[in-house]
């Protein structure tokens, strides 16, 4: 790489051949590429940075390109090498190649610089914490924020801002680390440093269940909210949860969703919030918001959980089905509220862009199997119905989110196996189950084949993607579009100079 670099920077003309293609394949056994070794690329960064100063190099373009060949390297020795993040000596080197960075030339660069590297650069460097507000401790906190962190440095930032820009003042964020090889302690660490309402605690044995129980352990909050790293607080969200429940001090849990499902007339479209008996509503409680099963969608008593002795199993995902399960199973009342939930859209995109997409779905597969075998030992008619819904929604969401990934086909055939024969879901007809959409979604896949049902997929994505632009086609036409426009043109050329700059400003 070097020498590739200083022959473009000294050539007087280079050639391009557009019809040649020059496929190179590094076959020495001491390669990068063979050999796993950290210190291989930040010396071939060392030499190229030293050819620049050499020739005194400073073109904007040129550094862009230097620039994004580091983020590669980076890369590559935390992504495709698996080198931990933790290392001291690894970080050293992450950040003596950043510090060399102009950050004049950085951040004028209009193209080139892809948003997530720059926002690695400003974490690793500090300047994402420098942004951070103070803020005091909070000696009795009235919800406790439970953070569970397993390698999820890329998603922590934008959920603490999302906590952070809570209007509810008295919270604190308990901030688990399961043993993450990434940034993710460090991350909280900053976080912790500058809001005293952030406080950081290491889980080195057991994974993410271990580790959401040693949060709720540590928890000084009346009550407790599982937020997983990836998922963003709408405005006055956190304010509006912890106020129903407290002003219905009979309700253990609440359940919220935007529009809560198979609830019936029991809660009428005018009504926000209403508190119910857990006892033959199971199901409909469990997928009240069919976007988030698990504990994300729900706000716990502290008290109730201690007293109950309800904590994650060591077996179960972070999405915690088990664990809301025996919580709304053990609640004398449970409060049902209508309110927008948490965004977790990134952490659907991110979960489509896996590589182990068959390791997370096996994964909550055996999850389903736990929760099956609870459900069962307990002798709950009522309990076996809400598992078998929640595993229908669960196989629904994952043959969707998976089905264009590498392990598609495998997460695909594994989805029909279980509906033929797993958990007894073929013996129950569609109007056993409450989510009798999920289920027919599943028997229409089962009908269609996988290629057949990606090829869908992919269909209803692009017209998806026609409609809108027809549509913004369709407004950009119309008469009172191209009125709007008149008059905005007109109203610039008539108001003075300084209202225009306080409008755009507002």
């Amino acid at each position: 790489n070097p020498f590739f670099f200083e022959t473009l920077l000294q050539a007087r003309s280079i050639v391009w051949v557009p019809a040649a293609y020059y496929y190179y394949r590094q076959t020495n056994p001491d390669s990068s590429s063979n050999l796993k070794d950290f210190h291989l690329p930040f010396d071939r960064l060392r030499d190229i940075r030293a050819l620049f100063d050499r020739l005194d190099e400073r073109d904007p373009h040129v550094l862009i390109c230097l620039y994004n060949r580091v983020f590669s390297y980076v890369n590559s020795v935390i992504g495709e090498f698996g080198f931990p993040e933790s290392d001291p000596e690894i970080m050293g080197r992450i950040r003596e190649e950043f510090a060399a960075i102009d950050q004049d030339v950085l951040y004028s660069a209009k193209r080139g610089i892809q948003r997530e590297r720059l926002a690695y650069y400003e974490d690793v460097m500090g300047i994402t914490r420098a942004h951070v507000p103070e803020h005091e401790p909070v000696e009795h906190p009235s919800v406790s924020i439970i953070v569970p962190m397993k390698d999820a440095r890329p998603l922590l930032w934008d959920t603490f801002k999302s906590v952070m820009a809570q209007d509810l003042e008295s919270f604190e964020v308990v901030c688990v680390d399961c043993a993450s090889t990434d940034r993710s302690y460090a991350v909280a660490c900053d976080a912790a440093s500058r809001d005293g309402r952030f406080r950081v605690v290491s889980c080195d044995s057991g994974g993410i269940a271990q580790g959401c129980n040693e949060g709720i352990d540590a928890a000084r909050g009346e009550f407790v909210y599982v937020l997983l790293p990836g998922m963003e607080m709408p405005e006055g969200f956190l304010a509006s949860i912890v106020l129903a429940l407290d002003e219905h001090p009979e309700a253990s849990c609440s359940v919220f969703a935007k529009s809560p499902r198979f609830m019936g007339d029991f809660l009428p479209k005018g009504s926000r919030c209403a508190a119910m008996n857990s006892e033959g509503n199971l199901c409909a409680l469990m997928l009240a918001d069919g976007g988030v099963l698990g504990a994300s969608s729900k706000l716990f008593r502290k008290a109730f959980l201690d007293e109950q002795g309800i904590r994650f199993d060591a077996r179960e995902t972070e999405e915690g089905l088990l664990f809301s399960l025996k919580a709304l199973r053990g609640a004398d009342a449970v409060l049902v509220q209508r309110k927008a939930r948490i965004d977790d859209e990134r952490l659907h995109l991110r979960e489509r862009g896996r590589k182990d997409a068959g390791e997370r779905f096996a994964a909550r597969m055996d999850m389903l199997d736990v929760l099956e075998e609870y459900a069962s030992a307990i002798g709950d008619e009522e309990a076996v119905r809400a598992f078998r819904c929640c595993a229908v929604s669960q196989l629904d969401r994952d043959v969707h989110l998976y089905c264009s990934t590498a392990d598609g086909e495998e997460v695909f055939q594994r989805v029909l196996e279980a509906l033929k024969g797993r958990f007894g879901l073929a013996q129950q007809g569609g109007m056993y189950f409450l989510n009798q959409g999920a289920y027919r979604h599943l028997q229409r896949a089962a009908l269609m084949g996988y290629q057949q049902f990606v090829q869908r997929e992919l269909m209803l994505a692009s017209n998806n993607v026609i409609e809108l632009r027809n549509r913004n086609r369709s407004i950009k036409d119309s008469g009172s579009y191209r009125f709007g426009r008149a008059v905005s043109k007109m109203a610039r050329k008539m108001l003075p100079k300084s209202v225009i700059a306080k409008v755009k400003k507002g």
